[in-house]
Protein backbone atom coordinates (compact mmCIF):
# COMPACT_ATOMS: atom_id res chain seq x y z
CA UNK A 1 0.00 0.00 0.00
CA UNK A 2 1.35 3.43 -0.95
CA UNK A 3 0.78 6.56 1.08
CA UNK A 4 0.86 10.12 -0.18
CA UNK A 5 1.70 13.29 1.66
CA UNK A 6 -0.80 16.09 1.02
CA UNK A 7 -0.16 19.76 1.75
CA UNK A 8 -2.76 22.47 2.23
CA UNK A 9 -2.15 24.98 -0.57
CA UNK A 10 -4.37 27.69 0.87
CA UNK A 11 -1.67 28.77 3.31
CA UNK A 12 0.98 29.12 0.59
CA UNK A 13 -1.05 31.13 -1.92
CA UNK A 14 -1.03 34.89 -1.93
CA UNK A 15 -4.32 36.74 -2.33
CA UNK A 16 -5.21 37.75 -5.90
CA UNK A 17 -4.88 41.38 -6.70
CA UNK A 18 -6.75 43.41 -9.29
CA UNK A 19 -4.17 42.84 -12.04
CA UNK A 20 -4.14 39.05 -11.52
CA UNK A 21 -7.92 38.89 -11.81
CA UNK A 22 -7.87 41.02 -14.96
CA UNK A 23 -5.23 38.73 -16.52
CA UNK A 24 -7.27 35.64 -15.59
CA UNK A 25 -10.43 37.16 -17.10
CA UNK A 26 -8.56 37.98 -20.31
CA UNK A 27 -7.13 34.45 -20.54
CA UNK A 28 -10.47 32.76 -19.95
CA UNK A 29 -12.28 34.99 -22.44
CA UNK A 30 -9.63 34.48 -25.13
CA UNK A 31 -9.74 30.70 -24.65
CA UNK A 32 -13.52 30.80 -24.96
CA UNK A 33 -13.34 32.81 -28.19
CA UNK A 34 -10.69 30.45 -29.61
CA UNK A 35 -12.82 27.43 -28.72
CA UNK A 36 -15.82 28.97 -30.48
CA UNK A 37 -13.73 29.77 -33.53
CA UNK A 38 -12.34 26.24 -33.73
CA UNK A 39 -15.90 24.91 -33.53
CA UNK A 40 -16.88 27.13 -36.46
CA UNK A 41 -19.10 29.46 -34.45
CA UNK A 42 -19.14 33.20 -35.08
CA UNK A 43 -18.57 35.96 -32.59
CA UNK A 44 -21.75 37.83 -33.55
CA UNK A 45 -23.24 37.65 -30.01
CA UNK A 46 -20.22 39.56 -28.68
CA UNK A 47 -20.98 42.46 -31.01
CA UNK A 48 -24.27 43.11 -29.17
CA UNK A 49 -23.09 42.98 -25.56
CA UNK A 50 -24.51 45.57 -23.14
CA UNK A 51 -21.14 47.39 -23.16
CA UNK A 52 -21.70 48.38 -26.81
CA UNK A 53 -25.34 49.41 -26.44
CA UNK A 54 -26.03 53.08 -26.69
Amino acid sequence: MALALVHDLREQRTPWDKDDLAALYTDVLSEFVLARASAGLTTAPFATTPATWS
